[in-house]
């Protein structure tokens, strides 16, 4: 199977109804990563809808957020059948990158979606 090309995941809010972005502090990233890496991700959502090259997602809260397709496959992996480190092990199967950045990116990544209100840990 041939790799993919990776582009850090993303998850941009709509700010045209009220999602308010915001950059999660590293340092508290990791304190809560040490706390939640062996919880189970599960989505939390009222529905999404592919649209090219984004999966765009209805919260809970009625707000839109707008996936890339790296996050987009993250999410789909976010399904309570595994935790984690069971996501970033089948994203390392997918893509062409470090698995530094790939850990990284999907501790910012599952953060951000939890914070968010996407996703839930079990």
């Amino acid at each position: 199977m041939e790799m993919m090309e990776y582009t850090a995941p993303s998850v941009i809010p709509d700010p045209e109804i009220g999602a308010v972005p915001f950059s999660p502090q590293i340092q508290l990233v990791e304190v809560w990563w040490e706390a939640s890496r062996g919880l189970k991700p599960v989505h939390n959502v009222r529905k999404t809808r592919e649209d090219g090259d984004f999966l765009i997602v209805m919260a809970g809260n009625l707000l839109l957020y707008f996936l890339n397709r790296t996050a987009w496959r993250a999410f789909i992996l976010m399904d309570g059948q595994r935790n984690l480190a069971g996501v970033a092990e089948e994203l390392a199967g997918l893509y062409d990158v470090e698995k530094n950045r790939l850990d990284s990116d999907l501790r910012v990544l599952t953060y951000t979606l939890e914070k968010y209100g996407l996703i839930r840990l079990e």
